[in-house]
């Protein structure tokens, strides 16, 4: 009964000893690596456009927010999403950090990836399409869609409220940026809120007066048919002769009334 003991004790030491080894390495990933590279989620292989690469990251970036990986763990646990040529550029990224550098952060991690995969050429025609974006007939909130997915490539602006709410202004069709005048520009989030209520009043507007507009047509069309009732029947009784009796035709013609 006794040998049991022994037993509890090195499993009891071998707890304190994990419990040591987690204070030396801080705090620990909702998920381990093995269960991370186990969920196969979607890796980039550093084909396709900027676009594909952006959409890659972001989504990443999404996955480690909802399985609470930590900052000290993600380029280890992002990196293991990369193949074919996105893995080629990351190994020569890491052959060329010396022990000097120390260890890669995520954001550095993110800024290398976006020198790699998203051309100078290709930026510089971002800012110019950002600048001639435009609402014309699109919605608000489907002119909204394109502006996020050109102004995430142009990140000076994307990361200045004030300046994003302004470039999202310029874009609006006249009349809503007309009225939106009035209104100090406060962020982009407020701006867009605001741009949506114009639009849905506008619209609203819109209905009443095409409302309006055929009832007032039906009125009139009521009025013309009521006032040309009795000019027809006034023209079909014109067309009769009035009735004469025999006593009317001898008086007209000088005769004796019976």
């Amino acid at each position: 009964m006794d040998s049991g003991r022994p037993r509890a004790r090195r499993l009891q030491a071998d707890m304190d000893a994990t419990d040591v080894v987690d204070d030396l390495h801080g705090p620990v990933s909702g998920v381990s690596l093995m269960q991370w590279v186990g969920m196969k989620l979607d890796s980039f292989d550093g084909s396709g456009t900027p676009i594909h690469a952006a959409d890659w990251l972001s989504y990443v970036e999404d996955k480690m927010e909802a399985f609470d990986v930590l900052a000290h763990d993600r380029v280890r646990f992002g990196t293991q999403l990369l193949k074919g040529e996105a893995q080629i550029w990351w190994k020569g990224v890491q052959s060329a950090r010396t022990a000097a550098h120390g260890l890669l952060t995520w954001h550095e991690f993110v800024r290398q990836f976006e020198r790699r995969f998203y051309p100078v050429t290709f930026l510089d025609r971002m800012k110019i399409d950002l600048n001639d974006y435009m609402q014309d007939k699109k919605s608000v909130a489907e002119y909204e869609v394109g502006f996020n997915q050109i102004i995430r490539f142009v990140p000076h602006v994307a990361h200045d409220e004030v300046e994003k709410a302004k470039h999202f202004h310029q874009g609006l069709k006249h009349s809503i940026r007309q009225v939106l005048g009035a209104f100090p520009v406060v962020d982009f989030r407020t701006t867009v809120e605001q741009a949506l209520g114009v639009e849905m009043q506008q619209m609203y507007t819109a209905d009443l007066q095409k409302s309006s507009g055929g009832e007032q047509s039906r009125g009139q069309s009521d009025r013309k048919g009521h006032s040309g009732g009795p000019v027809h029947k006034k023209g079909k009784f014109q067309r009769h002769q009035p009735y004469h009796n025999k006593s009317s035709q001898s008086s007209a013609s000088g005769g004796s009334t019976p």
